[in-house]
């Protein structure tokens, strides 16, 4: 069994890769100097919503995926989510 101290080290540790990993894929797009596209936006709000919910190792996944290449999204890549529930909070 984890120690209390470990723990809050790891837990620590989870939450520095989480936000190395969204700050990552933001520079990432922000390199290429455009906006995040429909696909990028929902990952990157997926992994931004995980890690202030402490899912850190959920965060980091998403903001890996968010950098999916075009080609390899697959077939459900255009399909409904997060644009218009976004659009209305203001997050698009």
């Amino acid at each position: 069994m984890m120690n209390s101290d470990a723990y809050i080290r790891q837990r620590a540790d989870e939450k520095k890769r989480a936000t190395a990993a969204i700050a990552t894929a933001l520079a990432t797009i922000d390199g290429e100097q455009r906006e995040p596209d429909p696909w990028e936006r929902e990952h990157l709000y997926i992994a931004v919503m995980s890690a202030f919910h402490g899912r850190y190792r959920l965060a980091v996944a998403y903001a890996e995926k968010a950098l999916t290449p075009t080609d390899d999204r697959g077939p459900f890549a255009e399909g409904p989510g997060l644009s218009s529930s976004t659009a209305a909070t203001g997050l698009a």
